[in-house]
Formats: C-alpha cells, structure tokens, sequence
C-alpha cells in the first residue's frame, strides 16, 4: 500500500497531507487511508468534474493496520470531504478536515486539531440542569435546556442551551429569552461543538449530563 508522511509540526497547528488513492499518510497522531477518490460532477455543469471527494478511514498511529474492507465497515472511523465544502471541511472527533488540492490519483488536505472546551483555561462555572443560572468570568448565564442525545454509532451525546447576558444586567424573563434569540447559545458534547464565542467571550461545556452543567468561561481580554 502506497504511504506518505506529512512534516512534523506542534498538536496545534493546521498540516498539509497528500493521501495517495488506495493509500495512506500520517498526520498528527492519525493514520488515513483513502478507501475512495474521485470528482463529482455538477449536474447543471454534465462533464466538468470540479468537486474532489474522498472517503477516509482515520485511526489513530500505533492501532493495528485493517484490511481495505474492515476499514470499510468501521462506520464510526469514516470520514467522508469534498472540496466544495469549503474551510468548513468535515470533522473527525477533534481534528477539522479541510480538502485543498488535489485530483483522482490523490487528496491534498489540511488537518487540524480543533480547540475543546477541557483546553480552555477560563473561569469554572457550575449551574443545575433545571434552569439553573450563575455568573462567572463577567458572563451571567442561564441555562434553558439540557438533552441527551443518540448519535448514529449508538453513542451517548449532551445538547445544552444557554441565554448569556453580560454580569449585572436585569434577568430576563422567560419571554424574553425565547425573545432574544442572539444570546442563545447551543454547545454539545461532541469535540469541536462544545466551544462557542458569545461577544468576545468564550464558554466551554464540559459536561455535567443530566442534573448539572459544567462549563468554563473565558473573558475577552484573556
């Protein structure tokens, strides 16, 4: 199987990559492996392949090496990017896949850690799931809503809601939260969907399941 290393670089930085079609590359602490490569095509546009898909397997360096059709049935482990996606890119667990290059020989991407709530090193807030409120770090926060969820893989996943107003201000009532829709925030317990930034200040959902909300809190000027 065709192998390429990329360059070695800090946990968080963004790295290039090139996977060759039906081979693999090393990237961080991540091995992939480009089950699938190719160029779809618009169909207002017949002929012009100018989307690049491919289809990763992503395991982790040191796991042990599948055959092409066991990495195809590791659903959980699949990553599917297309270049039309943009900086967007897909996600992975905690790394961001962004497609920059590239054509159906092989897929030039940029990997990169993304930044979670555990990273953050702001103001520990604990509130109760049930409507619970505090203030921390200058943020008052309430939270509205709190929902475990399924995912596909089977997989437990937290939802939490939160109205956020700068400390010292009224508190709004609860028409007024369903009012003010630009201070509230939605954060899960997926990495990647569990930091958000409200006015320059950054909240981190840590956890805390179904009776308790733990975040930290991160001023602007920090």
């Amino acid at each position: 199987m065709p192998t390429a290393d990329a360059p070695s670089s800090s946990a968080a930085s963004s790295v290039h990559v090139i996977v060759p079609a039906g081979g693999e590359a090393r990237v961080h602490d991540l091995v992939l492996t480009a089950l699938e490569v190719r160029e779809e095509q618009y169909d207002q546009d017949p002929g012009h392949g100018d989307v690049l898909m491919a289809r990763l397997h992503v395991r982790r360096v040191g796991s042990a090496a599948l055959s092409a059709a066991d990495m195809a049935a590791q659903l959980p482990a699949l990553v599917t990017v297309r270049s039309s996606d943009g900086a967007e890119g897909s996600r992975w667990q905690g790394f961001r896949f962004v497609v920059t290059g590239g054509d159906r020989m092989a897929v030039v991407l940029t990997v990169t850690p993304i930044p979670t709530a555990h990273a953050l090193a702001g103001t520990p807030l604990k509130l109760a799931a049930d409507q619970g409120a505090g203030t921390a770090a200058g943020l008052a926060v309430t939270v509205i809503d709190v929902v475990e969820k399924r995912t596909m893989e089977g997989n437990s996943m937290m939802r939490v809601t939160l109205h956020l107003r700068p400390a010292g201000t009224p508190a709004p009532t609860a028409a007024m939260i369903k009012a003010q829709e630009d201070s509230v925030v939605t954060l899960t317990s997926d990495p990647g969907d569990d930091v958000v930034t409200w006015r320059g200040f950054r909240i981190g959902y840590l956890g805390g399941w179904r009776t308790e909300v733990e975040l930290r809190i991160v001023r602007p000027s920090e």
